[in-house]
């Protein structure tokens, strides 16, 4: 909470200034909204909501301060009340984007927020400023015209479409830049929420936001980069709030892998191969540093005593108890193979090419777990091009790795994803297990086992 707080200071700070006018004054009303704020956070249910409950906490604040510096009250008003007309409800309720309020002169931006925010009537406002009510019902008039033209403006503006997060996370990575463009789910497959170009003095900067890294993984970056391995380049943060750690990096060189292979010739399937290959030897010699630095160990028994502990809907059919039945013995007696790495690490959409070698590994980080278990996922998930292409096969070949003892790492691994992802109704009266599916290739992989 006090980071999603401290993430919108100084959002809040310009809010208040913009109604004062001063800043100290605007100092004083931030800090009252900050602390309002902390207090009544919870009131807020949906994310969505959270500006509009702090624009108002800060507006409640403003003239909380300006009405006891005039010593008088001011009526409520509600929204109803603050003109038939619907344009004049609108402008009302698009009075929230308070950088809007920038473009009007000092005499207009009083009169309309007096007007259209605190409900004072045109007779109070031409009393309190000292002019004729013809005045105010001018100004009023000149404002919305400016404000129309602004908020059209703002709405394209691709800095007020980002996350206060994000804001914070630009602001103090590039002081003083312009936000050009964002664009959201800018890459199929990977992690980035958005990308972001900046201008910071004349030179355009392309960042990507991600959530998926906190600062225990972030701070394995060096480490990794020391063993040879080709890691990504932290920008800004990781900043923890909102249920997500939030931060920038520096838009990866290149080319997708699946998609540089996929637009080539064979020898792009090899060349991928190699890359591959070689990068999953760079994760594997990094096994004993990842054990200094702490990072968790999951072998395939406890990856299997999951699946014994399961409860759900498969946990009753024949199926899932006749596969736990054959593959217990083999589990127990298999070897402890364990280096560091994900099942991430064997998919090429997380790697990055040009000109033809490995620029970056778009998520470097693991666990200490089983090989063979991500090597699984390539046939499970059907990963083209390489499930097509032979890659198990060669991992498995320059590895020593005999096909009874994948069989083992694939018929748990396709189990799991049987249980969470497949429907129990899935399997056809007709056809136990329909061709292609993860049934199928469970039975596939138990047929391999050796005989108990």
């Amino acid at each position: 909470m006090v980071a999603l707080l401290e993430a919108w200071r100084n959002d809040v700070y310009r809010m208040a200034h913009r109604i004062l006018e001063d800043p100290d004054d605007a100092q004083d009303v931030s800090q009252n909204a900050l602390l309002e704020l902390s207090i009544r956070l919870g009131e807020v249910r949906d994310i969505d909501a959270l500006p509009s409950f702090i624009r108002q906490v800060v507006l409640h604040q403003s003239f909380d301060f300006r009405r006891r510096r005039a010593t008088r009250s001011v009526p409520s008003m509600s929204a109803e009340e603050i003109g038939s007309e619907s344009e004049e409800t609108e402008i009302a309720d698009r009075l929230a984007v308070w950088a809007g309020l920038e473009v009007l002169s000092p005499a207009e931006r009083e009169t309309i927020v007096l007007d259209f925010v605190a409900g004072y009537k045109h007779e109070d406002i031409a009393q309190t400023l000292n002019v004729a009510v013809a005045t105010v019902r001018s100004r009023l008039q000149s404002a919305k015209r400016h404000l129309r033209r602004e908020l059209r403006s703002l709405q394209e503006d691709p800095y007020m479409q980002l996350d206060p997060i994000v804001k914070q996370l630009i602001d103090n990575a590039f002081p003083g830049s312009t936000v050009e463009s964002a664009t959201t789910d800018p890459e199929m497959w990977l992690p980035y929420s958005q990308r972001i170009i900046v201008n910071l003095n004349g030179e355009q900067i392309t960042v990507d936001v991600r959530k998926d890294v906190d600062h225990r993984l972030s701070a394995m970056l060096p480490h990794l980069k020391a063993a040879g391995i080709a890691t990504p380049t932290l920008v800004g943060g990781p900043t923890t709030a909102v249920g997500a750690n939030w931060s920038l990096w520096k838009t990866p060189d290149g080319q997708n892998l699946t998609q540089w292979t996929m637009d080539g010739t064979y020898h792009r399937f090899r060349t991928a191969t190699d890359i591959t290959l070689d990068i999953l030897d760079r994760f594997e010699a990094f096994t004993e540093k990842a054990r200094e630095l702490g990072v968790a160990t999951e072998t395939l028994e406890d990856r299997f005593g999951r699946l014994i502990s399961y409860t759900g809907p498969w946990a009753e059919q024949s199926l899932f108890k006749d596969a736990m039945e054959q593959l217990a013995p083999h589990v127990r007696s298999a070897d402890k193979r364990l280096s560091y790495t994900s099942y991430l690490h064997f998919f090429p959409n997380w790697y990055r090419v040009k000109e033809g070698s490995l620029s970056e590994v778009v998520y470097p980080f693991g666990q200490i777990e089983d090989p063979l278990l991500g090597l699984s996922m390539v046939w499970i998930y059907d990963c083209y091009p390489f499930v097509h292409t032979g890659f198990v096969e060669q991992y498995m070949v320059r590895h020593g790795i005999s096909r009874e003892e994948f069989a083992v790492r694939l018929g748990v691994q396709a189990l799991t994803i049987v249980v969470r992802e497949a429907e129990v109704t899935s399997i056809r009266e007709d056809s136990n297990y329909p061709k292609g599916s993860y049934h199928e290739l469970l039975q596939r992989a138990l047929s391999w086992l050796p005989a108990s």
